[in-house]
């Protein structure tokens, strides 16, 4: 199919985005949307957010670019689960997902943050589910995320990952320093060789799409491409067993941490799950 000659045919530059500078957030900042605690945010709003939120997959405001079925800007808020239960499967657990309008003026993103602790895993992340429509072998998942400069020690983070029964793949982030695609199957799982990975963007935005080729018949072989900023910078051939052989059901956006000593977050803005090449723009 040729996963990374296709990437490449989208153009990264998004506006509003500086990949050199990007917004600088204050680590230490609670964050919230005006300065009121998103549960407060969203509970007062909720009578105009709550028909559009429940009709469908929120893909009013994001451009159909490519195949696009998925978008989430989060300019409508965060999503609650009892409004969307067949849209909308987990709204965190044990993390804290809020609004923050500062980071980027003019707009709206999402935090994902937690406390530090040692041992087990802690969830702040919202659990999509795409249209039982969306049926195809190549898909491709894009975010924009930020990551503090300061990266705590020991860390595992998950921030976007696709999502099956019988498998998944995500973009995990390995002890602060580097990140890459990680694909687990019904028989069989890929991470990437330490040569293999690269330096984790922090202290900027950055635009990170993941396309993922899966099996045309079960017991062949798959493709996995990570682009960062638009330039490739992972690329593996996945053996069988290892992905899932029947369509991603579900996005996940966020972060999910293990070993994490110190207090992190994340902030993610315009995720879009398509079945063609998406970029940065």
């Amino acid at each position: 199919l040729g996963l990374v000659a296709s990437l490449h045919l989208a153009a990264c530059g998004r506006i509003g985005y500086s990949t050199a500078t990007g917004p600088q957030p204050s680590d230490g900042a609670v964050a919230s949307e005006n300065g009121v605690d998103a549960a407060s945010f969203l509970d007062a709003r909720a009578a105009s957010n709550d028909a559009r939120i429940a009709s469908s997959p929120r893909t009013a405001a994001c451009p159909m670019m490519n195949g696009a079925v998925f978008c989430e800007d989060f300019e409508r808020g965060l999503p609650r689960v009892a409004d969307a239960p067949a849209y909308v499967t987990q709204l965190s657990t044990n993390g804290r997902l809020t609004l923050d309008a500062a980071s980027r003026p003019g707009t709206t993103v999402m935090r994902a943050g937690m406390a530090g602790f040692d041992g087990g895993s802690v969830n702040a992340r919202i659990d999509y589910v795409l249209p039982a429509s969306f049926q195809t072998r190549v898909y491709h998942a894009r975010a924009w995320l930020y990551l503090p400069a300061h990266r705590p020690p020991r860390d595992w983070q998950v921030l976007v990952e696709l999502d099956h029964a019988g498998g998944k793949v995500s973009l995990d982030v390995y002890d602060g320093d580097a990140i890459g695609v990680v694909a687990v199957g019904p028989s069989a799982s890929v991470v990437p060789a330490v040569n293999a990975l690269v330096r984790t963007p922090r202290g900027r935005w950055f635009c990170a799409e993941i396309a993922i080729e899966l099996p045309e018949t079960p017991g062949d072989a798959g493709e996995i491409v990570l682009e960062l900023d638009g330039a490739a910078a992972y690329t593996a051939t996945v053996p069988a067993g290892a992905l899932p052989e029947a369509a991603f059901d579900r996005v996940y956006v966020g972060m999910v941490a293990s070993r994490l000593r110190e207090e992190t977050y994340v902030l993610v803005d315009d995720v879009v799950v398509a079945n063609g090449p998406i970029g940065c723009n």
